[in-house]
């Protein structure tokens, strides 16, 4: 669902296409959707993405923060690299 949703935003935004008809589409289990996005840990988990997100001041998607550094899109290659050679941090 997110690589649909990455690829046909566009059209998404100008028709108002909702998370349930994306499913359907998709031929996804629609009420599992529908209970997941329903449950409160979902929406708590949601909340903390973006209180995260705009403490980051990430103004899109995808975003990744890698050393404490925003990357939209595609991670350089050479960041990728560094990040392979460097020990793990707990």
């Amino acid at each position: 669902m997110n690589d649909y949703i990455f690829q046909n935003a566009e059209e998404i935004r100008a028709k108002a296409i909702g998370a349930r008809e994306i499913a359907q589409t998709l031929e996804l289990d629609v009420e599992k959707l529908v209970d997941c996005m329903s449950q409160a840990c979902t929406k708590e988990e949601l909340r903390r993405d973006i209180e995260k997100a705009e403490s980051l001041h990430i103004e899109g998607t995808p975003a990744f923060v890698i050393n404490g550094k925003v990357y939209y899109g595609r991670i350089p290659q050479e960041v990728l690299v560094q990040t392979e050679t460097a020990p793990p941090t707990l």
